[in-house]
């Protein structure tokens, strides 16, 4: 996993793209011999159209452009077009090595009368018509282009309220488009108005688009009311970067995203080796999109940093995704058809800032039946997440239907903010459903910080939950160095109606403080075995393990701190149960407990050792119930007067070779330790002096 971090940090630092790509990407130097041209708005100042190359009449003001850059020689120029108004009916190419610069105060309008649906105006893109106002002039050719700069231009499609009048919904569209580019850029621009209906139709409609290019830069854009996606870089793109562009809210579905150019015919590449920094739109979201069995390729090496969005979602066969230092609401993570999902690091994130009732980071595997979605190696570290009644702050599910995997998964450093709700209802912070057949592994869930809330008085909050519903088990679970509450209603839950099993569960230095009501670990139903609770310090508790109706199994509670704990230990039965060296209510392991009256024994004090010392009479210590794995030690400190100390088995239990009692029957000091082997059955390890 720390590899994969600093593999990714050097994809960040990676200064191979054409222009700068830690700062705003730069105009190409001009270099002797480069032609410029002067395009002249129609309604430019009169000195300023007295310059001009070329003066644009209002009507279609893309023939004066196009002049100009038909006008550039090979090897390169610029075309500048001033301040003032525009109207466009016909698409704009760029040839290689050109820059078209639009002045400040531009206004690029789409006529009502365009032509981008005709014929002469569209491209064919996976066997779609496409069209753009400005585009290169290699776009979905083999050859392409290389060194285009689109500059400055503030376009306007002007859609109003009906965009079925100017927009054929059997094609897409887009304001600026580059396709099947290298070392090329978007810089300073607006696509506005694209479509304003919300219609998902218009699916390939876009604002700003890179397609297919390498080395190519999207800088200080904005997008808004751009239908599908206000900015996308589309299909087998390769090192591109998209830096500190904006968002107006009103896109369909995206903001940005990276994604295949979803294809009527063939398959389509995806992006790799791209960078999204710095980019915001708080109403909608940033996607990373290869899902579907649309593309021959994963989506691979992708950095998301320093945006502030609503949503991030990441789908499909995704391969090395590092997301940090972002603000966003929440983040959907989904894996589908016969998909893999593997090194995904969410690190350094805000999450989570007003929204109720819906996850906060939300993995979810949707592979139907015998084709399973696979999520591997997922680092979710430092983050700052808020969860609201209902909704939790990270949870991982799989439905019943489908036999998606999970494993590899790390949570650690986190702040999990469960304060604040308002609703008397449980919910959860870390919430981990298998409802389907396959087994889950390698949970890592370390230095968390859990805060509750309480509720009408009502704790509500439980910060971890383990639940199966079906026949997958989980097993390999690390919970530690965690700290939860005050007011934590449950630690550890585990919930199951299906034959599932979790196992080999570590439950390591936690500080908890758990509902007096309540208990530290409560399996409701769930089968666990193999467990390890150690060096955990827990306030309150009714009890330490809850059984639900599932078994329990090979147990081991040693050098915790329990303070305070309600009722009882246990509540139900367990097989296999080490307790030792546990603190107790302020009582060491080591220490011996001095008793002047009858006691009975709690199974928490396994390991410890009681004495009679400073009692007048006869003391008797009833023991728990024998469960193997128990260990006591007896001594008879009272050496004078005939004063004796008995241990009593519960119930029908007995000492091995003795009855039900063991009695110290000697004036002298004597001390016996006892073990339990076999459930019901005590066996004497050692003793000195006589007992009966």
């Amino acid at each position: 996993m720390w590899k994969l971090i600093i593999a990714l940090i050097l994809l960040s630092a990676n200064t191979s793209f054409a222009w700068s790509l830690w700062g705003t990407p730069v105009r190409p130097q001009k270099t002797k011999g480069t032609a410029n041209y002067v395009v002249a708005a129609s309604d430019a100042p009169a000195s300023v159209k007295a310059i001009a190359d070329y003066t644009c009449d209002g009507t279609e003001d893309g023939v004066q452009m196009q002049a100009a850059l038909d006008a550039l020689p090979a090897h390169g120029g610029r075309v500048y077009c001033t301040g003032g108004s525009y109207e466009l009916k016909n698409r704009v190419t760029l040839p290689s090595n050109s820059i078209l610069e639009f002045a400040i105060g531009n206004d690029i309008q789409v006529a009502s009368d365009h032509l981008l649906d005709d014929v002469s105006n569209q491209y064919t893109k996976h066997g779609r018509a496409f069209s753009a106002l400005f585009v290169n002039d290699g776009a979905t050719t083999d050859n392409g282009n290389t060194n285009v700069h689109i500059i400055g231009a503030n376009v306007d499609f002007d859609a109003g309220t009906d965009p079925q009048s100017k927009f054929d919904t059997d094609q897409g569209y887009g304001a600026i488009w580059l396709d099947h580019c290298t070392e090329s850029s978007i810089v300073n621009c607006k696509a506005m108005n694209i479509v304003l209906d919300n219609d998902l139709t218009y699916s390939d409609t876009f604002g700003i688009i890179v397609s297919d290019s390498n080395d190519c830069t999207i800088s200080k854009c904005y997008a808004d009311y751009s239908a599908y996606e206000g900015i996308g870089v589309r299909g087998g793109c390769n090192r591109i970067l998209v830096e500190d562009c904006l968002g107006g809210g009103n896109s369909v579905r995206h903001f940005l995203q990276l994604a295949r150019w979803v294809p009527t015919t063939g398959t389509s590449g995806t992006p790799w080796d791209c960078i999204i920094r710095n980019c915001n739109d708080p109403l909608d979201g940033i996607t990373v999109h290869s899902s579907n069995n649309l593309t021959t390729r994963d989506i691979r090496n992708i950095i998301i940093e320093g945006c502030t969005v609503h949503t991030l979602s990441l789908y499909g066969n995704l391969n090395t995704t590092l997301v940090s230092g972002n603000t966003m609401e929440r983040i959907e993570v989904r894996a589908g058809s016969d998909e893999t999902m593997k090194h995904l690091v969410i690190t350094g994130n805000t999450i989570g800032i007003a929204e109720a009732a819906v996850a906060k980071i939300n993995m979810k595997g949707e592979g139907p039946s015998g084709h399973v979605a696979t999520v591997d190696d997922v680092l979710i570290s430092n983050n700052w997440i808020k969860a609201n009644a209902e909704g939790a702050a990270i949870k991982i599910l799989a439905a019943a239907t489908e036999d998606d995997v999970f494993r590899n998964i790390t949570i650690t450093g986190n702040v999990l903010d469960g304060s604040g709700a308002t609703a008397a209802t449980n919910f959860y912070l870390i919430y981990i459903q298998n409802l389907g057949a396959a087994d889950w592994s390698d949970f890592v869930i370390t230095n968390n910080t859990m805060h509750s809330s309480v509720v009408g008085g009502t704790e509500i909050t439980i910060p971890i939950n383990f639940s199966l519903s079906g026949t997958g088990d989980i097993y390999r679970v690390r919970v530690a160095n965690n700290t939860a509450g005050p007011d934590t209603r449950r630690f550890f839950l585990t919930q199951a109606t299906g034959g599932g099993e979790i196992y080999d569960i570590q439950i390591i230095d936690n500080e908890v403080d758990v509902d007096d009501d309540q208990a530290f670990i409560d399996t409701l139903g769930t089968p666990i075995n193999d467990v390890t609770v150690r060096g955990n310090k827990i306030y309150g508790c009714k009890y330490v393990i809850k059984q639900g109706t599932g078994a329990i199994d090979q147990v081991i509670i040693v050098d915790n701190d329990f303070e305070g704990i309600d009722t009882a230990f246990l509540s139900g039965t367990i097989t296999n149960l080490y307790v030792r060296d546990n603190t107790v209510a302020g009582n060491y392991p080591g220490i011996a407990v001095a008793k002047t009256a009858d006691y009975t024994v709690p199974i928490e004090y396994s390991g410890y050792k009681f004495t009679n010392n400073g009692d007048a009479g006869a003391i008797n210590f009833p023991l728990p119930a024998a469960i193997p794995g128990l260990e006591f030690t007896f001594g008879d400190v009272e050496n004078g007067g005939g004063i004796d100390l008995t241990v009593t088995a519960n119930g029908a239990e007995t000492f091995r070779g003795f009855d039900t009692t063991i009695i110290a029957d000697d004036d002298a000091v004597q001390f016996i330790t006892i073990l339990c082997t076999e459930t019901g059955v005590w066996d004497i390890m050692s003793s000195t002096g006589t007992w009966d």
